[in-house]
């Protein structure tokens, strides 16, 4: 089947889900802007658990050396024989700095090349297929898979086009916190898709459209029936950002989007769907429309990933949260006064507890491995050795 025929078919599928929906949700949500009560009856209302828990915060530090970093914002974590590796980014030498997680210190750096065939240029996300493959999306809006001596062994072109007219679909596009997905059976790699007819701030149409697909490695496309959330349509595309958080766990993709509570999930197996609500108690839930873009980082909620936490057995998602233009002592608010939170649901997605995230860590690029949720620290800012500090969040079930 054609690219365009592929893509054609899933929107299909997509619309013949959803066009009902729409009727119904267009008039609705005309009401609830009317009456004020969108948030309310947008959202999806929390299940809650019964499960009790206990957790603490421990600083853990990692050995590394005069020239790695004190934060890895494009890193991934592997593990293989009960050992978990770090394979972090390092923008100032364009490097992959690897530590060893498990003994806490730092093992060896992978020096990239800028340019030339080996070339790797600013880097969007990575994952580790295994320490001598290594996935690596950058600006060329290629997908390289990186061996362990720096050299790409295989590059993915992320444009898809018709294959008869040639004209351009779109390309496959990920940053922040929508991660890499590897299907190791299919030998396929999930990604965000942006489909050139919505690149505009304001979509063109209401028609949904699919927003990931797979590539493999010998680079055939197919694409996944799911769309974007209902209000992103509803508003013609303009929220504050479209880009889908992800995450994957037992033959399912787990996503969600900065601005509102609710979390979805698609089986790729069975093509079932669920939405489930995922209401914090500390922050508001979905966007506010009335503030400009520029003042929605600083002021609003900003929802990233669930992602399973194997250490504890548990689903954890964590935000940003919401917070007055003025702090209690009249001082304006910024990004060191806004609060951090994690959530954390039981495998049905009830929500069991919502944790307040201390001070002295940074919420965002926090990371799961064998022992727990880990977060960088401010203090490691000014550590003048060659460390690094990492809050270490560990949750245990008490009943």
């Amino acid at each position: 089947m054609k690219i365009k025929d592929k893509l054609s078919s899933v929107i299909k599928d997509i619309g013949s889900i959803y066009y009902w929906r729409f009727t119904v949700y267009s008039l609705c949500l005309f009401l609830l802007y009317s009456c004020g009560v969108f948030e309310q009856n947008y959202l999806e209302d929390n299940k809650v658990s019964k499960i009790e828990i206990e957790y603490d915060f421990e600083k853990v530090n990692l050995l590394g050396d005069s020239l790695t970093l004190t934060y890895y914002a494009k890193r991934d974590i592997y593990t293989k024989e009960n050992t978990d590796w770090l394979f972090g980014h390092n923008h100032a030498l364009n490097s992959i700095d690897v530590f060893n997680l498990t003994e806490k210190k730092f093992s060896h750096r992978i020096n990239l090349e800028s340019d030339g065939p080996n070339g790797i240029e600013r880097v969007y996300q990575l994952k580790v297929i295994s320490p001598d493959s290594i996935a690596i999306l950058d600006t060329s809006i290629s997908l390289k898979i990186v061996s362990s001596d720096a050299k790409v062994i295989k590059k993915l072109d992320l444009r898809v086009s018709d294959s008869e007219s040639g004209q351009p679909l779109g390309y496959f596009y990920n940053y922040n916190d929508a991660r890499i997905v590897y299907e190791k059976d299919k030998r396929s790699f999930i990604l965000h898709f942006l489909n050139e007819s919505v690149k505009e701030r304001k979509f063109k149409s209401k028609d949904p459209h699919s927003i990931f697909g797979r590539i493999n490695l010998e680079g055939e496309v197919d694409f996944l029936p799911i769309s974007h959330s209902r209000v992103i349509y509803e508003r013609n595309g303009e929220v504050i950002e479209r880009m889908p958080n992800y995450s994957y766990h037992k033959g399912k993709i787990i996503y969600g989007f900065i601005f509102e509570s609710n979390i979805y999930t698609f089986d790729l197996r069975t093509g079932d769907r669920s939405i489930y609500g995922g209401k914090s108690k500390f922050s508001q839930n979905m966007q506010d429309f009335s503030l400009p873009p520029q003042e929605f980082r600083l002021l609003g909620t900003w929802f990233n990933s669930v992602i399973f936490d194997s250490s504890s057995g548990f689903y954890l998602r964590t935000h940003w949260g919401s917070q007055p233009r003025l702090q209690i002592d009249s001082n304006p608010s910024s990004a060191l006064t806004k609060p951090g939170y994690i959530m954390v649901f039981d495998e049905g997605f009830a929500v069991v507890d919502e944790i307040e995230l201390p001070e002295e860590y940074w919420l965002e690029d926090s990371f799961v491995y064998s022992e727990g949720m880990a977060f960088w620290s401010k203090e490691s800012l000014i550590n003048e050795e060659n460390s690094i500090e990492l809050g270490l969040l560990r949750i245990r079930r008490k009943n």
